[in-house]
């Protein structure tokens, strides 16, 4: 890849090494407002003692670089172990380098993630069957489940370790491919050495210490997306091989799509494509502009008609709750978005600064245009899509949306800055990610900024706060535990009202059950936990065609939770939907083969409609696995009644009389036994 900006003026070492220290000196700027909204480089405040005097010695060395006498003894180190990287046939060393990363991120890893979903996703992954609680990552979960059945363990212990062994392998791969693109986008030795060292040293390094998430594993198909893409453009790859990967990762996590534009230049950089475009730019330009205001009509329409799409979203002026400050234009998510930034890509304004004025289009190449489509992509992911954590707990989803901006930006400054102090850039990138490394190495420090983090976004922390709740609990920390459900019942009424409603409902007082949903609902209209409450609240009350409709909503906004769909599912049962119950209940299961309440409500769908051998089969599965109901077992009498297994049938009939001895039912219960005695 040829230099975007051969020719202009360098800048000069004071402004480039001061800069470097700037941003050194900013990370002790959180000291003096350790509240405030400053989570992209407050990290320090967490770290260890040793690691903040590690970081002070770094920026002491940074000064170092101020003179040429220890910018030219670095430059002479710098470009040996440049040269030894990238001679001719490195590949035996890039693998070398790439394994040492494998060992250093799994001996440094922590036993748990608080940024991550150590504490309650594990057990998930290490069941027999994983429920899929979000539809965009299912196959990074059927991934995770994979791996979990190398190991003779289950549960949690398994579910870490099948995480740790994606999370570590991925960022051996990861480093050993950053070589290689490293390699096609430079020319020079020491400029390969310094793009590797900026792109391996950012925030997402924290991905692969066997960090427990869904998001690891999708680095090594970006990585080689990108590197493919680069051959194809210099017509050393064939196209099918980005296209394969691009798809691959897509499948993996949805949030791949957002590089999905510049797959648009490779489709028109070569073959009869690009003739085409050649011959009729104009035509193809206005296709484009028609295709771009009918994607905009769409995402009005969506955003308007979709509940989903709508809450994927950030909305533009005003917040939705639980969160009504939050919006596109509020200081607060302006604020995330730039400590995002400064998180994953500390190097970012340097690059920024050093690219200067450009004295060409800012898309000069073909691979120029396809790395800079990528980074306006991450950066409207970035910008757009709710982090319904709160963005500082979100920021592994949003990793890859920093490294795109970086990349184009690094490939354009590089080539600008003096060769003399790529070393004080290389050891900066190093420094400027040490301490949020180090306080989320290090437990302790990473539970306490895990917990400074949902104080800064108290209104959507109920999740974190539940999770810390039952840490403290289960590791002899009562007190800490019960102050933390003393904040949850002050800050969330739906923590005491839900149960309470629940509560209610099963007395039989359906009236104070709707009250209390009701005035929860109103605090926050988008928890699938109300619907679902005001649903079943209706189901009771015989209001079966509202409890459709508070079930439906839920299921929009999960679409994915098999629990949500069974309770639809019963519900189109009540009012004869017979198709509409059975495909809900063949989806939960679809997503969880051990739901079991799905199995009775299909059960009861093939009883209704005279399928009694397949009622049979779902009802006695039902029974064998979570039988607490005892209709269940006069429904398995009965299937087996119509059948003709007459002993079968009494064997479930004598059950049900034993354990439901005051059943409305118990009357009909015993005509029908008299007929086959």
């Amino acid at each position: 890849m040829s230099s975007p900006s051969a020719g202009i003026r360098s800048p000069r070492a004071p402004l480039v090494v001061g800069l470097l220290l700037l941003l050194w000196a900013m990370h002790w700027l959180p000291f003096l407002f350790p509240q405030s909204r400053l989570w992209g480089i407050n990290h320090l405040l967490f770290a260890p003692l040793w690691a903040r005097i590690v970081f002070g010695i770094g920026g002491l060395c940074l000064v170092l670089f101020a003179f040429s006498a220890f910018r030219d003894f670095a430059n002479r180190w710098f470009a040996m172990v440049a040269e030894a990287l990238f001679s001719e046939k490195p590949l035996a060393r890039w693998l070398i380098v790439s394994l040492i990363s494998v060992a250093l991120f799994w001996f440094l890893r922590p036993s748990l993630f608080w940024l991550g979903d150590s504490y309650s996703v594990p057990v998930n992954i290490g069941n027999d069957i994983p429920t899929v609680f979000k539809w965009s990552e299912m196959g990074a979960i059927f991934i995770a489940h994979a791996v979990a059945q190398l190991f003779p363990q289950r549960g949690a212990e398994v579910g870490r370790l099948a995480y740790a062994v994606i999370s570590v392998v991925s960022g051996g791969v990861t480093v050993f491919l950053l070589f290689t693109l490293a390699r096609a986008l430079t020319e020079d030795a020491r400029q390969r050495l310094l793009v590797w060292c900026v792109l391996v040293f950012g925030g997402w390094l924290l991905l692969f210490f066997g960090y427990t998430e869904n998001y690891p594993i999708l680095w090594p198909f970006i990585i080689a997306y990108i590197y493919s893409s680069v051959l194809y453009l210099e017509k050393r790859a064939p196209l099918l091989i980005p296209a394969i990967l691009l798809l691959l990762a897509v499948v993996i996590h949805l949030q791949a799509l957002f590089i999905a534009p510049s797959l648009l230049v490779l489709l028109f950089a070569r073959g009869r494509l690009a003739k085409f475009y050649h011959n009729n730019r104009t035509l193809v330009w206005a296709a484009i502009v028609v295709v771009f205001g009918a994607g905009i009509y769409n995402i009005v329409r969506l955003y308007t008609h979709s509940l989903e799409f709508m809450l994927a979203v950030i909305p533009l002026f005003k917040g939705r709750p639980p969160a009504a400050d939050y919006s596109l234009f509020s200081l607060p998510h302006i604020f995330d978005c730039l400590n995002q930034l400064l998180l994953l890509s500390p190097l970012l304004i340097l690059f920024v600064v050093a690219s200067g004025k450009w004295k060409r289009p800012i898309f000069h190449s073909k691979a120029d245009q396809f790395l800079g489509l990528s980074a306006i992509g991450g950066l409207i992911f970035l910008c757009t899509i709710d982090p319904k954590l709160g963005m500082g707990r979100d920021w592994d989803l949003f990793a890859l949306a920093g490294f795109f901006p970086l990349i184009w930006l690094s490939l354009r400054a590089v080539p600008r800055i003096a060769s003399g102090l790529y070393p004080a850039i290389a050891v900066t990138a190093v420094i400027l990610v040490f301490p949020f490394l180090t306080s989320q190495l290090a437990e302790q420090s990473s539970l306490s900024r895990f917990e400074y983090l949902l104080n800064l976004d108290m209104s959507r922390a109920r999740t974190g706060m539940h999770m810390l709740k039952e840490f403290y609990a289960e590791n002899g920390q009562p007190k800490k535990a019960d102050s933390l459900d003393s904040i949850l019942r002050q800050s969330f009424p739906e923590y005491t009202l839900v149960p309470l409603a629940y509560s209610y409902l099963e007395s039989g007082d359906f009236s104070n059950a709707h009250r209390l949903a009701d005035s929860v609902f109103r605090v926050n209209p988008y928890s699938n936990e109300v619907l679902v409450l005001r649903g079943n609240i209706l189901v009771q009350s015989r209001q079966f065609q509202r409890a459709i409709s508070d079930f439906e909503m839920a299921a929009s906004l999960g679409q994915y939770d098999a629990r949500i769909l069974t309770s639809l599912g019963s519900a189109y049962g009540h009012t004869r939907q017979t198709q509409k119950a059975f495909d809900c209940f063949k989806q939960a299961l679809s997503l969880n083969s051990e739901h079991w309440e799905a199995y009775e409500g299909m059960a009861i769908i093939y009883f209704e409609v005279g399928k009694y051998d397949s009622s049979l089969v779902c009802i006695r599965k039902y029974i064998a696995e979570d039988g607490r109901k005892p209709e269940s077992l006069m429904l398995a009498g009965y299937c087996a009644y119509n059948l003709g297994k007459n002993s079968l049938a009494r064997g479930y009939f004598e059950r049900y009389l034993s354990v439901a001895p005051n059943s409305s039912y118990r009357e009909r219960v015993e005509n029908t036994l008299a007929t086959i005695q």
